[in-house]
């Protein structure tokens, strides 16, 4: 964000500071915002949803998906540093520079995308599996609708600001174009919350939770031996089992089905366990 949206003129410091507020709020909603979406969706494929409202996890989500899409769009940013341009040789039919350019744009976003990712520390993507191929897919097109989404509200808003005579077909096409997005973006987050999501380490804004163990209470060694949780040979150790959620109450649990091999989640009371240890990334 080169220019004030307000005036389209570069930015003074007085103006930063001021902003810097609004900015915080609206960047700590809209982390929040996406979190829950994302949070909810992942934990929507078992069939679970989220008791708490109030979770610092979906502010973290949240920052992390915002990331990955900004690092994105910066790569649309110099990819497609002058869009009309593109148009303009195209009407010119200079099709093999307008390909070209858009061949630029494509590249610099497909490369910030997988950059984005594999900066991230903790992560267990396959670099040559699908998950990996279809998160930089999610990202590049998640970038390229904020792009275009930004640059119609900045021209938005800009329009009323100066209170200049637009014509009202292209104020209606760049309010068509913001309502046609948000079917989009939705799919993309929520593509976003199967794929990529349960890749990165929820120490930093992801699902990917290390498998724990637990310490049973005589109740709890009860309970898990009836559901048929692996219990270790000296009776005492619960695990190690993966973790999709938790909270203070609770943990939830993905156990493989023993005749399927599909997962399924099993809610555990945590007043059922002195103790919770996570295991090592090397166990």
């Amino acid at each position: 964000m080169d220019t004030n949206p307000l005036n389209n003129l570069p930015w003074s410091p007085k103006e930063i500071i001021q902003a810097i507020p609004a900015l915080a709020i609206g960047i700590t909603a809209t982390c929040f915002v996406l979190g829950l979406l994302i949070v909810n969706l992942r934990l929507a494929k078992f069939g679970i949803y989220s008791s708490e409202f109030m979770r610092s996890e979906y502010i973290l989500a949240g920052a992390a998906f915002v990331f990955l899409v900004a690092v994105t769009r910066i790569g649309f940013k110099y990819g497609f540093s002058d869009v009309e341009k593109v148009s303009l040789l195209w009407k010119e039919k200079k099709y093999f520079r307008a390909a070209a350019q858009i061949s630029i744009g494509m590249f610099t976003g497909f490369m910030a995308s997988s950059f984005a990712l594999l900066t991230i520390p903790g992560n267990n993507f396959d670099l040559v599996g699908w998950d990996f191929l279809c998160s930089i897919f999610i990202l590049y097109f998640m970038g390229g609708i904020f792009n275009a989404s930004y640059m119609r509200v900045t021209r938005l808003i800009q329009d009323a600001k100066s209170g200049s005579i637009v014509n009202n077909s292209i104020r209606v096409s760049r309010v068509h174009g913001l309502l046609v997005s948000i079917p989009f973006a939705l799919l993309f987050i929520a593509s976003y919350a199967y794929i990529t999501y349960p890749h990165i380490s929820s120490a930093l804004g992801g699902g990917h939770k290390l498998p724990v163990v637990l310490t049973p209470t005589a109740r709890g060694l009860e309970v898990s031996k009836s559901l048929a949780l692996p219990i270790q040979n000296n009776q005492t150790m619960v695990g190690p089992i993966q973790v999709l959620t938790e909270s203070e109450k609770e943990l939830v649990v993905l156990i493989p089905d023993a005749l399927t091999g599909k997962w399924h989640t099993v809610r555990l009371n945590r007043e059922l366990f002195d103790a919770v240890q996570t295991t090592s990334p090397n166990r």
